[in-house]
């Protein structure tokens, strides 16, 4: 399935957001305007999904993400999901919504499951079927078969998916939607944190077990990092000499091997730049992402480390090897704007009340945009950031020129 649509709310200080999803998704804006709650709600949304009652519990009562801001606080969080399966005439639309209630009062209050629905939308319905209902007022219902009604009740616990309970019976006529929910895969690229020996033990293995994926990484690599010219995973074994013990414990370091045009001799991964290792680190997770069939890749802030001449070809060999998967990115960088087509963009913009607000330029003033930021001399990107840090919350140029 394709993920076409997301939303969250009451999520740190994310009052409402909404996102139509491209290919490429860049979230663009200043320093603390809440890009990064984004993409740690959405993590947090498909926690909640597959993990287990105790689990969820202790994320309803996460102090972390419990919404403190005027805007948001004493919000439910929400989140919402539209799939598409199929194409044309087999074209099939899911949209699935689940919502609860985070502690209050020191976790004597809240902490329950209240809303949970289920769409499916397609040329054989003439308006969305419901196949799943869940209120605040009942435990559940859902279809229970084809020709049945939404009136099967799941007895589902306060802190329980009737996605859960769904997923456990076989002969049920709608199995593969909530098997595509309870595994649905997103990758997730941080700004920071090196992990070498899971990287390159990734890598390692991928030469071993496919060759042809690895080549084309290896390509990848050495197109947006000229300077080098070979990679060679390599993997050493330790404790291999121990005899004569109950149970002998094998361990492995790995590592990469880089080749540079500019040395005499190859360096460890560990000695490159941390933008040539981000940039390594990124390609791997989106092969990753491809190989376990994710849905989706959020990379926090794309352009860190990396240096703007290279940004364009990054860009581009991203879009190139997520073919089929989603892919949100933050960024507070106006280069990025300037290699990015107008839907690719969402932007940040000031409010009252500190909540975050990304919205899309409308279609028809694109070029209202390019011809104020040509006549300032500026990029687009230069005249995007010049006005989001200038805009007031009661702006008219909000209204005029966003979504």
């Amino acid at each position: 399935m394709e993920i076409s649509n997301i939303s969250i709310s009451g999520f740190c200080n994310i009052k409402q957001f909404d996102l139509s999803l491209t290919e490429f998704n860049a979230l663009i804006a200043p320093n603390n305007y809440g890009k990064s709650n984004v993409l740690e709600g959405i993590r947090f949304a498909f926690r909640f999904i597959v993990a287990t009652e105790e689990v969820r519990r202790r994320m309803m009562s996460d102090p972390s993400f419990i919404p403190i801001n005027i805007a948001t606080s004493g919000k439910p969080f929400r989140f919402g999901i539209e799939m598409t399966k199929g194409s044309g005439d087999d074209e099939v639309k899911y949209s699935y919504y689940f919502s609860f209630e985070w502690a209050r009062n020191n976790g004597t209050e809240g902490c329950f499951i209240a809303e949970e629905t289920l769409h499916i939308s397609s040329k054989k319905y003439r308006r969305p079927h419901t196949l799943i209902k869940r209120t605040r007022d009942d435990a559940g219902l859902y279809v229970p078969s084809v020709t049945g009604r939404c009136n099967k009740n799941a007895n589902a616990g306060s802190d329980q998916l009737v996605v859960d309970l769904l997923y456990t019976i076989d002969n049920l006529f709608f199995k593969d939607v909530i098997a595509e929910l309870k595994t649905i895969g997103i990758n997730m690229v941080e700004t920071s944190g090196f992990d070498k020996q899971a990287l390159c033990k990734f890598i390692f293995n991928l030469k071993e077990l496919d060759p042809r994926r690895y080549s084309v990484f290896e390509d990848a690599i050495i197109h947006i990092v000229p300077n080098i010219s070979n990679i060679t995973p390599t993997c050493s074994q330790l404790g291999l000499n121990t005899s004569d013990v109950p149970y002998r414990i094998e361990d492995a370091v790995y590592d990469m091997r880089i080749n540079e045009k500019t040395n005499n001799q190859d360096i460890s991964i560990s000695r490159l730049s941390s933008g040539s290792r981000r940039i390594i680190t990124i390609f791997a997770e989106i092969v990753k992402a491809e190989m376990n069939g994710a849905s989706l890749i959020c990379i926090e802030e794309l352009e860190n480390s990396v240096h703007p001449k290279l940004l364009e070809n990054m860009i581009l060999m991203v879009q190139s090897f997520a073919e089929g998967i989603a892919v949100i990115t933050t960024s507070h960088s106006p280069y990025l704007v300037r290699y990015l087509k107008s839907r690719h963009l969402t932007f940040g913009l000031p409010t009252n009340d500190g909540g975050a607000s990304f919205h899309k330029i409308k279609p028809n003033k694109v070029k209202t945009v390019v011809k104020r930021a040509s006549a300032m001399d500026m990029t687009i990107g230069e005249y995007m950031f010049e006005l989001m840090l200038g805009l007031k919350p009661e702006s008219e140029e909000i209204t005029e020129l966003f979504e």
